[in-house]
């Protein structure tokens, strides 16, 4: 069976740090698939998997790029030898986090292949965490640089504020 390549994550919003890492990873590989799901060990998160999954139409992907939440893609029933896990690196403080993700995958989910991509040194700072930081604070300067206006939206209605 041919190599899978998915860059999961919860992607709670998808900002454009991680659309980086999508286009840099589809360039390169033959199909992507972006995989949202949640993970246990983060805050909660804003949007459902499902919702993560709408998001990402806000951002242009390239044609090898599909998206998908971890119980669609866990219904293909693709066998851990055969997935490598795309991960994107903001800066060395996310090698440290990345060493709890790759023996959680090993433990639950068999998978021991990965690729790391370096994101754009202008994307360092972005995150869905600071991204919902900024929505609370209504700075939406900070925002525009951070994700696209239909998540910003998508943001703005989870609090309940219209623009």
């Amino acid at each position: 069976m041919k190599t899978i390549y998915v860059y999961p994550g919860t992607f709670s919003p998808p900002t454009f740090g991680h659309l980086d890492i999508a286009r840099q990873a589809a360039a390169i590989l033959p199909e992507l698939i972006i995989l949202c799901s949640k993970n246990p060990d983060k805050e909660e998160s804003w949007f459902t998997p499902e919702e993560c999954c709408s998001l990402w139409k806000a951002y242009d992907l390239p044609d090898n790029v599909k998206i998908m939440t971890l119980s669609e893609f866990q219904s293909l029933s693709i066998k851990s030898k055969n997935i490598v896990i795309i991960r994107g690196l903001r800066n060395p403080y996310d090698l440290e986090q990345e060493k709890k993700v790759i023996f959680l995958n090993r433990d639950c989910f068999g998978i021991k292949k990965y690729f790391y991509i370096l994101g754009l040194k202008k994307n360092q700072k972005i995150s869905s965490s600071r991204v919902r930081k900024d929505v609370a604070n209504l700075n939406l300067k900070n925002l525009n640089r951070q994700i696209s206006p239909p998540v910003i939206n998508a943001l703005l209605e989870k609090i309940k504020i219209a623009v």
